[in-house]
């Protein structure tokens, strides 16, 4: 908020800077800009920095049980102390999920009085990936109520590592796998029949590590595939009753010489009227790189080659116009290249011009 909208020669206003930390903390830095009718700086950039102090302190901020077997129960931690300078009472706790509990106590670390709270995973927790939170009240005016994220997946007896993979090949090399484990954790053997991939260009072998108990699956990728990006399912077929398919979420990329930072490009909110410059880099793992042109599918954007280094790196200059209509920012650069396996690459940009406020 401005004191005076119009200050005469020689004269003084004041900007008052109102800030939310909402959920932020630690060292936070904001930039407010002041447009003007001076002609030499119509626009004025205002740092403002600070450090935002909690008033009560969770320690882990995020609560994870992990990987959980259906039908058995599972508890972890949450420690509450006061901020730095800060008094704080814990009155009460609760969680948003019937498949949580949760308790608290008094406890003393060194000088300083702090709580303790039991959180208790329900054995009767369905399977899949459980979110809730822990809310804790306090009698402290700054943070009456303070949030945990509570993050468990309950699985069944047969337990996959990972739950879902991501295969990358660089195009033209040598065959590059992944491995997943199939592990029983409970309960009697089990046998897998078959496994599936649903990906082109990706295969796999299924191995027993321990009979009835344990497999893996390695999981290949073809170094003659095309340079992709493909999602899919790695299915696998058992003889247990309450597993007899497990599916794993594929991703499959195959890479070509060149890096792109980033692959897609977000402006961000743009102020109307307004000039912003983002910068997207080029690099290649071979001997020599040439960016012949850079082409946009959006008028009011403009663009740049500065070569960082001849025939290996090279940054695009990405400037959004003055003239950019109010509205959502949808497009693409299409950059053309001396190299043989991408001669031609898309960066699909997006963003906001947000109107400028009413004076």
């Amino acid at each position: 908020m401005l004191s005076e909208k119009v200050i005469p020669p020689n004269g003084e206003g004041e900007v008052k800077v109102t800030y939310n930390s909402g959920r932020r903390k630690g060292q936070q830095s904001k930039t407010v800009y002041v447009h003007s009718n001076d002609p030499e700086q119509p626009k004025l950039a205002l740092k403002v920095k600070g450090q935002v102090k909690e008033a009560v302190v969770c320690s882990p901020t995020r609560l994870e049980f992990g990987k959980v077997v259906q039908g058995e129960s599972s508890a972890k931690q949450v420690t509450v102390t006061p901020g730095e300078g800060e008094k704080a009472k814990v009155k009460s706790v609760e969680v948003t999920s019937e498949y949580l509990s949760a308790d608290f106590s008094e406890t003393t670390a060194g000088d300083t009085k702090g709580y303790v709270i039991d959180v208790t995973l329900s054995p009767d927790a369905p399977r899949g990936r459980l979110s809730s939170q822990l809310k804790i009240e306090t009698d402290n005016e700054h943070a009456p109520i303070v949030t945990v994220s509570v993050m468990a997946t309950v699985t069944g007896e047969i337990v996959t590592t990972p739950d879902r993979l991501s295969l990358i090949l660089q195009a033209g090399e040598e065959n590059k796998s992944s491995v997943v484990s199939v592990n029983k954790m409970r309960g009697g053997p089990f046998t897998i029949s078959k496994v599936e991939c649903d990906v082109e260009h990706v295969t796999t072998d299924l191995q027993t590590v321990e009979k009835g108990k344990r497999y893996k699956v390695q999981v290949n990728g073809d170094p003659h595939a095309p340079i992709c990006r493909a999602n899919g399912t790695i299915t696998i077929h058992t003889d247990d009753r309450n597993d007899p398919t497990i599916d794993i979420p594929l991703t499959f990329v195959v890479r070509g010489n060149l890096s792109v930072v980033p692959e897609q490009l977000s402006l961000g909110a743009v102020d109307e009227g307004q000039e912003l410059t983002k910068v997207v880099t080029v690099m290649t793992k071979q001997d020599e790189l040439t960016i012949k042109k850079v082409e946009s599918t959006l008028d009011f954007l403009t663009t740049e080659v500065v070569t960082k280094e001849t025939g290996k790196q090279y940054t695009i200059n990405v400037t959004v116009k003055g003239d950019a209509p109010v509205g959502p920012i949808q497009g693409k650069l299409i950059i053309h290249t001396s190299d043989s396996l991408q001669p031609k690459v898309e960066v699909h940009v997006t963003g906001h011009v947000r109107s400028r406020p009413a004076t």
